[in-house]
């Protein structure tokens, strides 16, 4: 019998992205080279490959990940469950 592959709650991956784009503008013009996706893994005790997934809805997100998110991102907790829970 065949498996049923595992289905994720859908993050809403453009948000996130756009969120990360805006830091790095952000971050650009404050401090050059401080923002990116590696320090963000690196954060979350993950290898980028694997936050990519996250973004790209191929890997689910632990609440502490999200919680973390939430914090680099600078996300209200609004944004945080309209992103990541598709609520709000």
């Amino acid at each position: 019998m065949a498996e049923n592959p595992t289905i994720y709650p859908k993050t809403d991956s453009k948000a996130i992205k756009e969120k990360i784009h805006e830091i790095k503008m952000q971050k650009v013009v404050e401090e050059p080279d401080t923002f990116k996706l590696s320090y963000v893994a690196d954060y979350l005790g993950i290898h980028e490959i694997t936050l990519r997934k996250k973004i790209d809805n191929q890997q689910e997100w632990k609440l502490s990940e999200i919680v973390k998110m939430q914090k680099v991102l600078g996300l209200t907790n609004e944004e945080r469950e309209k992103i990541f829970f598709g609520n709000g």
